[in-house]
């Protein structure tokens, strides 16, 4: 005697058609912000990344009694990274003790040379850019000499002040810009602003 048929309970092909339209409007929803919360993290983590550069740069000025740059580098992830005058934004940066290695007569001329100490590398990519301020983007590098401080010129004594800013051309996040700004010569934050096409920042 054959056995009565069980009834079988499942979604229907309508019933799945609602679901996966109501997940595509939900996942289209969350997009933006996700986006969002991801080029955050990416600026923050590119801003932080070189203040901690420019932080262990004065730190070794101080502690070593030697100079010690954070200048711009195009090639920065080679194995004979080079400082680099150009003008324009920032791809990367070295940090070195520019004590001259082994020719002291290269002391202090702020180009990294053999032997010298690299102290930190960094560089960026995809549509992240590094821009300069005007006190900054003449040298494309930031010098501290061995009290600590960094000034306007390599034998001045106005103390620095001036920006270096990570951006992202996009409003997701609408504060799209980190600048690190330096005052006072070594005095360092990193604040959040709003520039759409990423132009130079101001001078603190």
């Amino acid at each position: 005697m054959l056995s009565p048929s069980k009834s079988q309970s499942g979604f229907s092909m309508i019933e799945l058609m609602i679901t996966i339209a109501l997940l595509a409007i939900l996942l289209s929803l969350a997009q933006p912000s996700f986006e969002s919360l991801l080029n955050g993290n990416r600026l923050t983590s590119i801003s932080n990344e070189l203040l901690a550069t420019m932080q262990t740069a004065r730190m070794e000025s101080f502690r070593r009694g030697r100079q010690a740059v954070v200048c711009k580098s195009l090639n920065a992830d080679t194995a004979a990274p080079t400082c680099s005058a150009a003008a324009g934004n920032w791809t990367g940066w070295i940090a070195f003790v520019d004590d001259g290695g082994a020719t002291p007569a290269n002391a202090t001329n702020g180009t990294f040379n053999a032997g010298e100490t690299l102290l930190r590398v960094g560089t960026v990519s995809g549509t992240v850019v590094i821009t300069p301020s005007l006190a900054i983007s003449g040298v494309q590098r930031v010098t501290f000499r061995s009290d600590g401080m960094s000034y306007t010129t390599p034998t001045g004594n106005v103390l620095l002040a001036g920006t270096l800013a990570t951006c992202m051309p996009t409003s997701n996040p609408a504060q799209n810009q980190r600048r690190l700004s330096i005052v006072s010569g070594s005095r360092m934050s990193i604040s959040r602003n709003t520039s759409a096409n990423c132009t130079a920042p101001p001078n603190p």
